[in-house]
């Protein structure tokens, strides 16, 4: 799920700050309004030390401006900030609910103010259900059916009948469902992988690389995955290819994994071992 508006420019509020610029600009005031001062590039003059002092406050105060547009923005707003803005669309935050998620479930909501039965509709009511939904998918088979899917953040990501029916009632309250709607909410289709790399190192790398493969892997695996997400090879190298690592050779899976959006990978066995130690 996206979890920031990526299309939207850069807002013209936030300032490039630059200690340096601000300290020229100081020393020209100050020169046109006392043109007999002399001191300008001499560093040890006691008149630079104080407008240093200055430019230095100056920075820490349009830095402070800068971070107080930035908590009413909903692309850059974290923690209390973001829970303010999130609670004027009526959304609060759930039970270890991320900043990233809350975020990406407000701008959902927001999308599904448009009409009653788009996808941003039904994914926004369902993402209000429980904290343990990791990505939904939404199609419509045939004309008047709508199948919701659902990946969990626990295990592998197959949702607990629990979660669903949850969501199935949710999903058919009278204030939600379009009349003519039927509704069929399931959980994702697992694909799993293993994983069996080689590393191998160069001469004088320590062997803690290897340690830092092994445990951030399965960390990043599970940061990237979602509904309809791709394993490919080239992705497994980027993670691995560490410093000090010379080479990252694939010996499972074979082929790149590409899934359906109604179906997502998970980890099966992952064998990150050492290889040769070669230039």
């Amino acid at each position: 799920m996206p979890t920031t508006i990526d299309s939207l420019p850069a807002p013209e509020i936030l300032e490039t700050i630059d200690f340096e610029t601000l300290l020229d600009s100081m020393k020209d005031y100050l020169q046109s309004n006392l043109p007999e001062w002399t001191g300008r590039d001499i560093e040890s003059d006691p008149i630079n030390k104080v407008l240093e002092v200055f430019s230095y406050r100056e920075t820490l105060l349009r830095q402070r401006i800068n971070e107080a547009a930035q908590a009413n923005l909903l692309n850059f707003a974290t923690s209390g900030d973001l829970e303010q803005l999130a609670i004027f669309y009526g959304i609060k935050r759930q039970v270890d609910e991320t900043d990233s998620e809350l975020r990406a479930r407000t701008i959902t909501h927001i999308k599904g103010f448009s009409v009653g039965g788009t996808a941003d509709a039904y994914k926004a009511k369902v993402l209000s259900v429980s904290s343990n939904i990791r990505d939904i998918s939404l199609d419509s088979p045939e004309q008047g059916k709508v199948r919701i899917t659902v990946l969990s953040k626990n295990g592998d990501g197959s949702p607990e009948q629990t979660l669903l029916d949850s969501i199935t009632e949710k999903v058919n309250a009278d204030d939600v469902k379009i009349i003519t709607d039927t509704i069929e909410v399931r959980g994702a289709e697992i694909i799993t992988v293993n994983i069996n790399v080689l590393l191998h190192l160069y001469p004088d790398t320590p062997d803690e690389v290897l340690d830092k493969a092994r445990n951030d892997f399965p960390i990043l695996f599970n940061s990237a995955r979602g509904m309809g997400w791709n394993l490919t090879k080239s992705w497994i190298v980027r993670q691995l290819h560490l410093e000090g690592v010379q080479e990252v050779e694939i010996m499972e899976p074979t082929e790149n994994i590409n899934v359906d959006e109604f179906q997502s990978v998970a980890l099966g066995t992952v064998n990150i071992a050492m290889g040769e130690r070669k230039w």
